[in-house]
Parts: structure tokens; sequence; C-alpha cells
């Protein structure tokens, strides 16, 4: 069913300039009324095939460069769902490793939970990270009021964390 007034749209990230927000979004929801309100990932792909749609360049189109870049995703998945045990019957998995940004080169990489044990800074960036995260998820639900208010304070909680973290880290 087709939205009765006129929207303006936008990215939730800041960096993408180089395509019209406005003009993809426009045919984006074109697609859903196409679909009746039900868009897959692969009529999206589809949609932008066409070089003329506003979108088409924010995809990879050499196949070759989507294969690896496929298989970087994929692991980039394994590296998520890794889990160890200590071996005692009773014991949870936990994450093998984490994903963090070295706050140096900006470069994402995978950690191991015991490294990042063992250091202060990695825990730091794990800090970062989670009040990171739980903000873009606070963005996400904004309009379910109750879970907001429950990620805020978490969010919250965590900012503390961190910033007591990095007042003992700095003496």
């Amino acid at each position: 069913m087709p939205y009765m007034f006129a929207r303006q749209y936008a990215y939730r990230l800041n960096n993408i300039k180089e395509v019209d927000a406005d003009a993809v979004g426009k045919r984006l929801a074109q697609l859903r009324d196409k679909k009746k309100g039900r868009i897959q990932a692969n009529d999206v792909v589809d949609e932008c095939r066409s070089r003329t749609h506003p979108g088409h360049r924010m995809f990879e189109w050499d196949d070759s460069e989507c294969g690896r870049l496929y298989r970087e995703e994929q692991a980039r998945e394994l590296l998520e769902i890794v889990r160890f045990t200590d071996g005692k019957a009773d014991s949870e998995p936990r994450r093998l490793f984490l994903n963090l940004i070295d706050p140096k080169d900006k470069e994402r990489s995978y950690r191991s939970v015991e490294d990042v044990m063992s250091s202060r800074d990695l825990q730091l960036q794990v800090l970062r990270a989670a009040e990171r995260d739980l903000r873009l998820f606070e963005s996400r639900y904004q309009e379910l009021l109750d879970i907001c208010a429950l990620v805020r304070a978490a969010r919250e909680r965590i900012s503390e964390a961190r910033k007591t973290a990095e007042e003992a880290h700095a003496q």
C-alpha cells in the first residue's frame, strides 16, 4: 500500500555521499509497493542491476570481486560463531574472537578473548564498541520506547564502566 504523504530519504550512515539517498529511497518504496509490502534482498539486487537505477553504484558488479568479498563475509561469520568451553560439563560456550577496531590505524580485526582479557587497551576497545553498538541499537529502535529505555540504561552503565576503566588506565 503506497504511503499517502511525501517522504525525504537519507542514509543511516553519513559517509555515503556519492549516491542520492532520496532517489534510492523513492525507488525502494516503489519496489515495496510493487511487491505488496514485502521486499527481499534478491529483489533489491535485481532492481539495482540496471545501470539507470540510482542504487546501482552501491553494488559490486564484478563477479570475481564479489566472490572474494562473499568469502570474506563467510570468514567473518565463521569467526563470529566459533565458541569454546573450558571442558567442564556445565560450561557455557563462549566466543573465541571479538571484532575490534584498532584505535591507532583504524583497522578492524579479530582478537582472541584471551588477548582481550589480558590487555587493558583491548578491554577499553570492547567497552567502546559495546557503547557504540548500544547507541546504534537504541537509534534503530527509538520508536519502541520501552526497549529504548532499557537499552539506554545499559548503554549508560557501560559508558560509566568505560570512563572508570579509562581513568584507571591513565594513572
